[in-house]
């Protein structure tokens, strides 16, 4: 069995699971406002948009924190499709809020349509993931998701 996941990388996953499900809930309100705003050229932040906007840097923060620790720690080997799993999901969890941060402080189109890309291609990478991780756990009887549940930190050695 391979170690568990320390109590901080747990609460980093499971943090920024739920900011980016507040924020996919912000995703069209927020989305209506930026439209609106490229036609009258006024931006004005909304209290959603704020929050939209300060949601997606503090997930920029815990996954470059996440990434740190994944570099200092590591987390064994995930086998290739995990590994390209969270490769892209981590691609997507930077790429997405620059891109939207820029797009609203730039009023720029194109890189609302790049974060609004990283809004779908997320949203269908986290379906397949949780879909990979229940395959794992139930068909294949790895014990993958216990790894990643909240409470005490397991031994190292799996006991």
């Amino acid at each position: 069995m391979q170690p568990a996941y320390s109590r901080l990388q747990v609460f980093l996953h499971w943090t920024v699971t739920g900011l980016v499900a507040l924020d996919v809930l912000l995703h069209a309100p927020v989305s209506e406002v930026f439209r609106r705003g490229r036609e009258s050229g006024d931006y004005a932040a909304t209290p959603l948009v704020a929050l939209h906007l300060v949601i997606g840097i503090v997930v920029l923060a815990l996954v470059l924190l996440r990434l740190t620790l994944r570099g200092r720690a590591g987390q064994g080997p995930l086998g290739r499709l995990g590994d390209w799993q969270h490769w892209l999901l981590y691609v997507l969890l930077v790429l997405g809020p620059l891109a939207g941060s820029l797009a609203w402080g730039l009023g720029s189109g194109v890189l609302a349509r790049l974060h609004w890309w990283c809004y779908l291609l997320l949203i269908w990478l986290v379906c397949l993931h949780v879909l990979t991780v229940l395959i794992a756990s139930l068909v294949l009887r790895q014990n993958i998701l216990a790894r990643m549940l909240p409470g005490p930190v397991k031994p190292k050695n799996g006991r």
